[in-house]
């Protein structure tokens, strides 16, 4: 068995990045040179319409790698940004883009980062790519039919949008920052493999076996060529010529058996060697020689194999190397945290794919005045260990050596016709003196089984009540594990001209592209009747979109499929990361968690080696524990299987039921029930007595359960550097995918536990402590069950009513701009990529553990906190339909009193203000309580629901100040009805309470007033107006309080508003109405103020000013022009009283 170490995660998708696009075309070179070869300059295919054809041309790379700047003369440690360049060419093999895949940065704000795409006007040697860097400036030279170098200059910082950093980029500027040359006679003799030294030393081998030395004084300055000598290659003229087919490469005449296919130079990092000096390059014909650059010769040499037969004829042609199908033959080791920089030595590696296929390791000894080439010996010969799956041909694709202090690490990329497999072998450097510390092979895990992913999908299908097929579909589909933009866009049109039968409409196209999806596949669905009449087959219905769903998953997994074709593998000294570029991806080999080496080293019989390597990377001396625990997770993952669908389905529903109740009963009889209802009966008697038999023997399980528990946050990374950096965008986003894998192996483990604990309440031969564990094992489960509910890439800016109603699109306008952001423009988090960005736990090193463990005490202690957050990130969008939401909160909100308060308030601001107020009044005891101990966090939590709530007395003073408290907030949401409610029971504790202040009673007595008014009940209205007259409302409020209220029935109601007594505030009432039958007044209606005060003015028996009333309006009248005869009839409105 081999060992699973590290898990493969895709962080970079073409076609997902948020970078801003810059595109540039380079000129044509001039007419003579150009004419040399007949290929047409653009592209000899014509443009065609289909989609999917312009997918795989525009989104699959044919080549491409990273390049990481070096920092030449700089320690490892002083990062500039960005750091590391994505370079791919598209199979149009015109085209070169660039994209920078930094995961962090040092600087505090979240950078804009900008793609730039070359297209260039002649097709591009694939081979003959060669990157370097040269101070700040990425230097990229190209070669191009029929051989002309295209050097391009480009600064590194022009791949960071910023204000003070404008575009210096364009077409019209191009020869400030590219050169064209024609350097060489490549025309003749075609080059095969570039490779740079430095940005002023470039080394060609072309196809006839030469080896050529390029030199120049700066990047787009004049060039020189120097061809290296060779005793063995020969220097006839016939040599030369590309028609010569002597010791050619048989099946391709083009060919020379001595064509170098691989170079490689020793990393400078070193003063005390000049390791420039030197390059290594292996040979179709298996020639492995030494150059030096400074004599131009060969300085050692050897064949690699040498027992292999080399003789000429058909024996020795057979033996060739594959330049195609293994494009590394040699590699010099990469030295990271190793103090070895004075050994006078080097190390390499060379593969060769004979039989088995062999790593042979080799030193290159600089002590000598010449180097000598020496094997490592037998001990340093590694046979490969080929992918688990036998059913494919696999060929090593690439390889790295990495050399740490106390061992070497070779990282082996193998490549089949449909997958890439990872696997390292781990060689401690004592080899051959130690036999008690063996070399050992480490698979990568790329993805689940068929069985897991298929347990995986039912325990998270699940997620909401409510959610349907096409949720499930939608969360797959665009989740943070999904597919990338430009494979759905693509899949939509074939899929609508597939199955729906006729193309895309054009308006489809103006909705998001999840509306899109949703429209495409709907469309593809038909609802049938049954019985001859209007009755509609719903289970039919339900049955086909099933199948619509699978089949547009289908189609994208296969357009994506492609993409996964293997192009490099890259190693980053700097962050210790080891990356493979794809077609149209960019993944990172990570270390598992400690959690995830459980789950997929599980075996029913560990080996002993593996136990102890596994036990040394969990930092636990306890080796019969770790052996235990994976035999327990095997024996669990096993049993598992045998659980029917519908058991599993049952028993997730019930448990979602408990996330947020109050233990009502005792947890061994919640146990006993569940095992009963759901279990019980529906477990067959072999997988029951198979689970126990593989169980009974190991020592202490209830050990076991309890240390599996704190896998969640055992921390397996030991990176001693600290670089604190801060995540991009990409970064974040690649968090997210880490994070996922991580709480899908969780849950799964978690779940499976849970099943052991239920069925320990019957079989007392399992678990004794099964009450004491279920509550931790249920908490946990519910962390990640609510964090995966919450993992959704990007934010969705749709309108569209399609999907106005999905969770996903709720979820997805949970999004967070952080302030920093430069000009605004970065482009949204997800609320999961936000909260991660601002723990500050980004350095080189990937430690999900912590940031778990931020998560977990969110989604357990802080729940509140993190529910509160996301309803103020929505909150903007609330006219959507929230009910999703709600049931979020409804089901991993805990029903504490506090938590209840925070449910009541935000169904509150949602619109469902009833239920908000029950929820509300619920609380109320509880969050008033002198027994309850509010804490600091749920203050600051309160806060962020509404300043008021933080204001000094408010809210955690007693009963009294809880409901003035929320009847100011329902009043600011106009949930009028609920305000004057929770101030009339404010108004009326006041009688009990010892809190007599001024200003609380003012306000009570002033949020009584507006909501009695907004709802036009005049004499709960009235009475506030009283209260607050008795309390000495300053004499300025007052009038305002009596200016609204006279305003307010003023329209309709005055004659009740005339009629009403007013005690001790009659002149008050006097002089606003007065005031606003001035003539200057523009308010109501004059006439209406006019009627209003006369009716005043007589309910109080003040005749005099009522005739002087009449008089005014008399004049008023007149100066409108109107007749008396309208006067009369005004008059006769008046009462005789």
């Amino acid at each position: 068995m081999t060992l699973t170490l590290s898990r493969e995660s895709v962080v970079y998708k073409s076609g997902n990045d948020a970078n801003q696009l810059l595109e540039l075309k380079l000129p044509q070179p001039d007419a003579d040179i150009s004419s040399l070869d007949s290929t047409n300059s653009q592209n000899s295919e014509d443009h065609k319409s289909d989609v999917e054809l312009n997918y795989y041309r525009d989104q699959l790379a044919t080549t491409g790698s990273v390049f990481t700047r070096k920092h030449v003369g700089l320690p490892i440690g002083s990062k500039k940004f960005p750091q590391s360049i994505l370079w791919r060419v598209f199979q149009k093999t015109s085209t070169l883009e660039l994209s920078a895949i930094d995961l962090g940065t040092k600087g505090a704000a979240l950078p804009v980062l900008r793609t730039i795409r070359l297209n260039f006007p002649l097709p591009i040697f694939e081979r003959c790519i060669a990157l370097s860097e040269d101070k700040d400036y990425l230097v990229i030279d190209i070669l191009v039919k029929p051989g002309l170098l295209y050097t391009l200059q480009i600064p590194f910082d022009q791949f960071i949008v910023s204000g003070n950093n404008s575009n210096q980029l364009s077409d019209e500027n191009s020869h400030l920052w590219r050169s064209i040359k024609f350097p060489y006679g490549f025309d003749i003799r075609k080059p095969y493999l570039l490779h740079a030294i430095s940005s002023k030393v470039l080394i060609a081998s072309t196809v006839d076996g030469a080896l050529t030395k390029f030199v120049r004084d700066s990047p787009l300055g004049d060039i020189s060529w120097y061809p290296f000598q060779d005793s063995g290659r020969g220097l006839s003229l016939s040599s030369l010529l590309p028609w010569n087919s002597s010791n050619t490469v048989p099946g391709n005449p083009s060919l020379s058996a001595k064509t170098i296919i691989s170079i490689d130079s020793l990393p400078n990092r070193s003063s005390k060697i000049d390791t420039g000096s030197y390059i290594v390059t292996v040979s179709i014909n298996r020639a492995f020689k030494v150059w030096s650059l400074d004599s131009m010769s060969v300085v050692a040499e050897n064949i690699l194999d040498a027992h292999l037969p080399n003789e000429p004829g058909p024996a020795r042609s057979s033996l060739y190397l594959e330049s195609a199908a293994v494009p590394r033959h040699v590699s010099f080791g990469h030295h990271y945290n190793d103090n070895s920089h004075g050994l006078r030595h080097s190390l390499l590696v060379t593969y060769t794919p004979f039989n088995e296929g062999l790593f042979k390791f080799w030193s290159l000894n600089h002590d000598g005045e010449v180097p000598s080439l020496v094997e490592m010996g037998p001990d340093f010969e590694i046979v490969p260990v080929a992918p688990r799956d036998k059913s494919s041909i696999w060929f090593v694709a690439d390889f790295e050596l990495i050399s740490y202090s106390d061992k070497l690490l070779l990282v082996v990329a193998w490549k089949s016709d449909t997958s890439t497999v990872t696997i390292s072998c781990t060689i401690p450097k004592n080899l051959g003196k130690d036999e008690s510390n063996p070399p050992y092979w480490s698979l990568t895990e790329s993805e689940h089984d068929k069985d897991d992913l298929e347990g995986l999908c039912l325990v998270s299908s699940q997620s909401t009540i409510s959610e349907g097929h096409s949720e499930g579909f939608i969360r797959k589909i665009f989740g943070p594990t999904g597919y990338s933009k430009e494979t759905i866009k693509t899949a939509i049109p074939v899929y609508a001209d597939h199955y729906r039968g006729f193309p895309q409409n054009s308006s489809d196209r103006n909705v998001s592209l999840i509306g899109q999806v949703c429209r495409v596949v709907g469309a593809a669905v038909s609802v049938e009747n049954s019985g001859g009449s209007f009755n509609p087959d719903f289970e039919a219905y339900e049955r086909d979109i099933h199948l619509q769903w699978i089949r547009f998953d289908r189609l994208c997994a296969e357009l994506e499929k492609q993409g996964h074709e293997f192009l490099s593998l890259v190693y980053d000294e700097h962050t210790d990361r080891v990356s493979l570029v794809k077609a149209s991806s960019v993944s990172l080999i990570r270390p598992l968690t400690a959690l995830e080496l459980i789950y997929f080293n599980r075996s029913a019989l560990p080996a002993k080696y593996e136990t102890e390597v596994i036990s040394t990377l969990l930092r636990k001396n306890e080796v019969a524990l770790v052996e235990g625990i994976l035999r327990t997770v095997d024996a669990l993952v096993r049993f598992r299987k045998f659980l029917p669908k519908e058991v599993r389905s049952d028993l997730l529903f019930t448990l979602k039921e408990q996330f947020n109740r109050r233990e009502s009963y005792l947890t061994a009889d919640r146990i006993a029930y569940m095992y009963e209802s759901i279990l019980e009966g529906k477990v067959t008697e072999n997988s029951l007595e198979s689970l126990v038999t593989a169980l009974y023997d190991i020592p202490a399980l209830d050990n076991v359960i309890q240390s599996v528990l704190e896998l969640f946050t055992n921390d397996t990374q030991q990176n001693e550097r600290e670089d604190a950096l801060t995540l991009t965008r990409l970064g974040a986003s690649a968090h997210n995918t880490m994070l996922n894998s991580f709480f899908s192996t969780g849950r799964i483990i978690t779940f499976d536990i849970i099943v052991l604990l239920l069925l320990s309440s019957s079989q007392p031969d399992l678990v004794s402590e099964y009450v004491a564990n279920y509550p931790s094992y249920l908490s946990t489960f519910k962390s990640l069950s609510a964090v995966m509910d919450l993992q959704f890439s990007g934010a969705s800016d749709s309108t569209d009513e399609v999907v106005k109603d999905s969770f996903v699109y709720a979820v997805q306008q949970l999004t967070v701009t952080d302030s920093s952001h430069v000009n605004g423009n970065s482009g949204n988090l997800s609320f999961l990529e936000g909260f991660i960005v601002r723990q500050n736990l980004a350095n080189s090193s990937i430690n999900l553990e912590s940031i778990w463990k931020r998560i977990n005490t969110n989604t357990q202690s802080k729940m509140a906190d993190l529910v509160v957050d996301m309803f103020l990130q929505v909150k903007e969008s609330l006219s959507a339909n929230t009910n999703d939401l709600i049931e979020f909160i409804n089901i991993y909100l805990p029903s504490d009193p506090f938590s209840t308060f925070v449910k009541g308030n935000i169904l509150l601001a949602v619109g469902d203000a009833s239920k908000g107020a029950l929820l509300l009044h619920s609380a109320s005891l509880g969050m008033s309580s002198e027994n309850n101990q509010i804490t600091d966090l749920q203050k600051s939590i309160a806060k962020k629901i509404s300043e008021v709530y933080w204001l000094p007395g408010n809210l955690f003073n007693g009963l009294v100040c809880y409901n003035n408290a929320v009847a100011q907030v329902a009043a600011a949401l106009g949930a009028h009805i609920q305000a004057m409610e929770f101030a009339q029971l404010a108004a009326e504790g006041l009688a009990f309470s010892s809190l007599g202040e001024d200003k609380l009673v003012n306000q009570i007595f002033t949020t009584l007033l507006r909501s009695a008014l907004h709802l036009r009940e005049y004499d709960e209205a009235y009475n506030a107006l009283v209260e607050l007259d008795l309390n000495s409302c300053p004499p300025v409020e007052m009038k305002k309080h009596l200016e609204e209220f006279i305003k307010c029935m003023a329209n309709g109601d005055g004659l009740r508003l005339c009629r009403l007594p007013f005690v001790g505030m009659t002149h008050i009432v006097s002089s606003i109405l007065e005031a606003k039958a001035a003539i200057n007044s523009d308010d109501i209606p004059r006439i209406s103020y006019h009627k209003l005060l006369y009716s005043w003015k007589m309910e109080r028996g003040d005749y005099q000013g009522g005739k002087f009333i009449l008089i005014v309006y008399e004049s008023y009248l007149e100066e409108q022009g109107l007749t008396i005869s309208s006067c009369i009839s005004c008059l006769c409105t008046i009462t005789t009283s």
